[in-house]
């Protein structure tokens, strides 16, 4: 809808996956210094300084620049909510629990662009972006208000006896 060549289409649909990659290494170093809570705040807000760009977007490189950005913050937040897991939980549940994550990871990515097809057929293109920025704001809101700030090994033990199944 920017007027961009199929090159530059490519280029800003791959400003995604470069994103994540030039993150996913720096992202272990990010967390251990700002800590979890801090990390999923800065994610959280870097995503959606991301996506207000790409969504405000007159010009392919600017929408390929918020791309790259939303990805980037993407890529810690990929990290830090698998390691909030793995803490949060006992060390029985733990397997069963990031597999469940896993695999409701997974059935997202294989429906999601089901309704982005239907939303962009009935809404536009750049709704999704805002659909998204919704979703990045709804788990900064989370994290800000309810995320647990005590003894991670305290927050354990109170979910000892939940099942991840019952959860579903």
């Amino acid at each position: 809808h920017l007027g961009a060549s199929t090159s530059m289409a490519s280029t800003v649909a791959s400003a995604n996956g470069v994103g994540i990659m030039l993150f996913a290494l720096p992202a272990g170093r990010i967390v251990a210094r700002l800590g979890e809570v801090r990390a999923q705040r800065a994610c959280a807000s870097l995503i959606g300084v991301g996506l207000i760009v790409a969504f405000i977007a007159s010009d392919p490189l600017i929408l390929c620049a918020g791309v790259f950005i939303a990805a980037c913050g993407w890529a810690i937040w990929s990290l830090v909510r698998l390691t909030h897991i793995s803490r949060s939980t006992s060390i029985e549940l733990r397997g069963r629990a990031l597999s469940i994550f896993g695999g409701v990871t997974r059935a997202g990515n294989v429906v999601g662009p089901f309704f982005l097809i239907a939303e962009h057929h009935s809404s536009g293109a750049r709704i999704a972006f805002l659909i998204y920025f919704a979703a990045a704001a709804i788990g900064f809101g989370w994290i800000a208000i309810f995320r647990d700030r005590g003894d991670t090994a305290a927050f354990a033990s109170r979910l000892d006896h939940v099942r991840p199944v019952a959860i579903l």
